[in-house]
């Protein structure tokens, strides 16, 4: 969860000082309370923050240009088929489906 983005920050500028070019931030609820936008803006070494739609992210996407959501609709639609259906789970993590579904720059 990331909330006003102060501990991202941090240990984004912590990696930074350590030797990292470019970090990538994951969390799936984007709180982005108080001004996280624009500490993730400001924050030159964060190059991308995703972050799933389980809660709305319309307002904060138009104020942070780094912020990447990913839609948990089909994911848990196709789950719930899945489950349904006797069938395995193990193929909505598998790499090649990760990265059709997020659709981001994450090397994985």
């Amino acid at each position: 969860m990331i909330d006003t983005g102060g501990t991202l920050v941090k240990a984004v500028n912590l990696l930074r000082t350590n030797g990292a070019g470019q970090v990538y931030a994951c969390a799936t609820h984007g709180v982005f309370s108080a001004n996280a936008a624009e500490r993730l803006n400001d924050c030159e070494t964060l190059e991308e923050v995703v972050v799933t739609d389980s809660l709305p992210q319309d307002d904060n996407q138009s104020r942070c240009g780094k912020l990447v959501v990913l839609t948990l609709a089909s994911l848990l639609a196709e789950t719930i088929w899945r489950l349904h259906h006797e069938k395995s789970l193990n193929y909505l993590f598998t790499k090649e489906r990760l990265q059709t579904y997020t659709g981001s720059k994450i090397p994985f």
